[in-house]
């Protein structure tokens, strides 16, 4: 029981986790024209949520109906069969104030055994939870590896002005990060970034940019090696991509129906027609 619960629980947290991200870019799912592909994903969570949480359900289900057939059928079958068994043996019938008796009695056992099969229920629920937190806690909290040191140098009066070497802001040495639990994004990665220096990262959609400066900043798991930033605070402003990895008419059009004319309107539109002849052809369309 313990599992089916966990595994349905697992099902619903990932439909809400989808619901949740495609509410934060609601914009780029109207702008690239894709509700209906959008909408057939969340209806497969949902069919998979449904699914997973049959089995669970029909244990649930069977529980309650062997508690309350306990409840209404035993102290019936127990008088039943204790009266069949004193007239095979040719004994003493028993009289109303036995029967009463009994049947409170068996009353108080069987209202004590369903408040165990429902506490134990609500138990085996509770330790999947329990199961589903550990899982989170064991991932590492969010935490910030860096090392902020004083960069202060004392006023002394000095008669030659020499070369200093470049103070370094953001060190990593043989890092490797990942989100959760699982394999790591970024492997090995040792770079230094010093003060008053501009740095570039670039690279193609999807290469761990990003990540990168999450890295930094201590906003994932940092499973191997070392992390040093001499900065008491650092700005970051994170974006939200909203184009393909694709060609610029793919982006443009999305997974609607291609058209030409529409498209080369939409060009002359946003003036994009000289920059789009300028640039090679599979780059283009």
């Amino acid at each position: 029981m313990t599992e089916k619960q966990r595994l349905w629980a697992q099902a619903v947290q990932e439909r809400v986790k989808f619901t949740a991200t495609i509410l934060k870019v609601m914009y780029q799912v109207k702008m690239l024209g894709i509700e209906r592909t959008i909408t057939k994903k969340k209806h497969q969570f949902r069919r998979l949520e449904l699914d997973a949480s049959k089995p669970f359900l029909l244990l649930i289900v069977a529980v309650n109906v062997l508690n309350a057939a306990a409840t209404s059928i035993a102290p019936a079958a127990t008088i039943i069969l204790d009266t069949a068994t004193r007239m095979n043996i040719r004994t003493e019938i028993p009289s109303p104030e036995a029967i009463f008796t009994s049947l409170s009695l068996i009353s108080l056992l069987t209202s004590s055994v369903t408040l165990l099969y429902i506490t134990r229920t609500k138990l085996t629920s509770g330790m999947s939870s329990f199961d589903r937190i550990q899982e989170y806690l064991l991932a590492g909290a969010e935490r910030d590896e860096a090392l902020c040191q004083s960069t202060e140098v004392a006023s002394e009066p000095a008669t030659e002005l020499t070369t200093m070497p470049g103070i370094e802001l953001v060190g990593v040495q043989s890092g490797s990060f990942r989100y959760g639990i699982g394999e790591c994004q970024l492997n090995d990665l040792t770079f230094a970034m010093n003060l008053s220096e501009v740095v570039a990262i670039t690279g193609p959609l999807g290469c761990g940019k990003s990540t990168l400066l999450k890295a930094v900043l201590g906003e994932i798991s940092c499973v191997k090696g070392q992390v040093s930033v001499q900065a008491a605070s650092v700005a970051y402003s994170q974006q939200r991509p909203f184009i393909f990895n694709g060609t610029i008419g793919s982006d443009i059009i999305g997974d609607a129906h291609a058209d030409a004319i529409w498209l080369e309107r939409v060009l002359y539109s946003c003036d994009l027609v000289m920059d789009m002849e300028s640039l090679p052809d599979d780059l283009r369309l």
